[in-house]
């Protein structure tokens, strides 16, 4: 007999598929190391995902602050700044279709982040191009050797 909803070992074999779904769409789009967790000791269901604690759920949208709250308690448990929820959208077995969920607060810092990353890789292609005009680049390069 086949179990098809509500609770038990059918729900936690769906979830534990979902998770290494999630690792396997992460480790296709720049996070190699991302991988399942075995044990859920701390709350994050994956590793190799850098700064973020993420917490992958098969659940209905009710339970989403719950789940919002348990990535949050494991990303301070691991002292990681970003936390997130990846919910899968029903009949939909791609990873890359369901959701991430996560505070404004979290989303912000991200978005700040990224900004000044991009900023500061800017500021060096500006310095590099202006330094090869220049034709200074050729005596940084003597410089280092």
């Amino acid at each position: 007999m086949t179990q098809t909803s509500g609770s038990g070992r059918y729900n936690d074999r769906a979830g534990r598929n979902w998770e290494t779904a999630c690792a396997r769409a992460l480790n296709e789009h720049g996070f190699p190391a991302a991988e399942r967790r075995g044990d859920s000791v701390h709350g994050r269901d994956l590793s190799g995902t850098w700064d973020v604690s993420v917490e992958c759920t098969i659940s209905e949208w009710a339970q989403i602050w719950r789940k919002l709250r348990q990535a949050l308690g494991a990303a301070g448990e691991q002292a990681l700044p970003y936390h997130c929820v990846w919910k899968r959208q029903k009949g939909k077995p791609d990873p890359m279709d369901g959701a991430v969920v996560t505070s404004p607060r979290v989303w912000w810092a991200m978005v700040a982040r990224l900004e000044a990353y991009e900023r500061a890789e800017m500021d060096a292609e500006l310095e590099y191009r202006r330094g090869y005009r220049d034709g200074a680049s050729g005596r940084a390069v003597e410089a280092a050797l």
